[in-house]
């Protein structure tokens, strides 16, 4: 049987996240800084935690042998994640687990429903100082994204980083609060962005978009290297996490400095329009 957790619960679950260590998005949402909900199967000493980040992102963890339990959590995305997920438009869902075992116990938990492996890579950027030029394109501006910014209501393309807060952060005001983001604007028109997310004690990682049209730029790598400033200045160690075939992103990183520390599968799940 699975109990979900209440919020100010989550807590119980962090000894099972924490040896997910490739990966911010659990601990995050335990300490509030990430939406997401939690189930286990015992809410006193639990074994096993299931967290969906109300959006396209899932994660088991803990002991993964119990068949019954693996059967119960099948009928939980059947039931429950998988409707309230397409109810919102998504589809497409990243399954991430540990330890490996989970890989076989996917397999009764999804059932027939098309999975697929596929691979991450995750990078750290281990050095105290970034060695990178503040140059802004001539006709750009840089711009933080502070409450000021996200009260404006003449932005052009805004809406891949609004997204992206309502996403990976519970809500603006942590974002606020603990996050920080850049912005690389033409006139009123956003660009490329780029934003901490899955704060966690002394870690955070990164999300990056640039417009289609101005990708191949530079534009990543100018906003990137602002936020990983910032970061460093706050005295947090930062990650950047991307598939393995984007190997634009991997550029990115590279160039500024991130080490590429662990390469890890994760279950690529997709879904009919109906949400099964």
């Amino acid at each position: 049987m699975l109990y979900e957790l209440a919020t100010q619960d989550y807590e119980c679950v962090r000894p099972i996240f924490q040896s997910m260590t490739y990966n911010l998005v659990p601990l995050a949402a335990v300490e509030g800084a990430a939406p997401g909900r939690i189930w286990v199967d015992d809410v006193t000493h639990p074994r096993v935690a299931f967290l969906w980040d109300k959006a396209h992102e899932l994660f088991f963890a803990g002991e993964e042998h119990d068949q019954e339990l693996n059967r119960a959590l099948g009928g939980l995305l059947v039931e429950k994640v998988f409707p309230e997920a397409a109810g919102q438009g998504f589809y497409v869902y990243v399954a991430h687990y540990w330890p490996s075992g989970w890989a076989g116990a996917l397999k009764l938990i999804l059932g027939e429903r098309s999975s697929a492996e596929a691979r991450r890579w995750l990078y750290r950027f281990e050095r105290t100082t970034l060695q990178w030029p503040e140059e802004i394109p001539t006709g750009l501006t840089m711009q933080r994204v502070d409450a000021t910014f996200l009260a404006r209501t003449d932005l052009a393309n805004a809406a891949s980083l609004i997204g992206w807060l309502d996403e990976c952060w519970r809500s603006v005001d942590e974002y606020l609060h603990k996050g920080v983001a850049y912005s690389l604007l033409q006139g009123g028109r956003i660009l490329s962005w780029c934003g901490v997310e899955y704060v966690n004690g002394h870690h955070c990682g990164l999300g990056v978009e640039t417009d289609e049209p101005h990708r191949n730029k530079g534009y990543a790598t100018i906003v990137a290297a602002a936020c990983v400033r910032d970061c460093l200045a706050r005295g947090l160690t930062v990650h950047w996490d991307c598939w393995a075939n984007n190997l634009a992103s991997a550029r990115v990183a590279e160039k500024l400095g991130f080490k590429r520390g662990a390469e890890y599968p994760v279950k690529f799940i997709k879904l009919g329009h109906a949400g099964t």
